[in-house]
């Protein structure tokens, strides 16, 4: 990727989680049951073989040769995020534990 591309396509963390939101909404519009629950939940397996589905969808949309690749990959990324997040509204959302020491000083060295 070039500085110029990186400049075009960089964003925070905040407007990523931002565009995996409205990811959510949408999904949830999609999904959703008249009463805006979701009536056919999925369990972790079902997420996974759509997370799946879905990176293939990303390596394909990698080789369209339109000349703009990563919007197209991003597009969809931001779709396996959403899924991912969606697995975890419904089964949990472990947190990631403080790294022990002795590994963090081995990342660092």
């Amino acid at each position: 990727m070039t500085i110029r591309q990186k400049e075009l396509y960089a964003v925070t963390r905040e407007e990523v989680f931002a565009a995996i939101d409205t990811e959510r909404e949408y999904q949830q519009q999609v999904w959703a049951g008249a009463d805006g629950e979701i009536d056919n939940p999925l369990t972790p397996g079902e997420f996974l073989t759509l997370i799946r589905v879905y990176l293939r969808k990303a390596e394909e949309a990698w080789t369209i040769e339109d000349g703009m690749p990563e919007p197209n990959t991003v597009d969809v990324v931001r779709k396996i995020a959403g899924i991912a997040v969606n697995c975890m509204e419904q089964h949990g959302a472990p947190q990631r534990e403080a790294m022990p020491p002795l590994v963090r000083r081995r990342l660092t060295d």
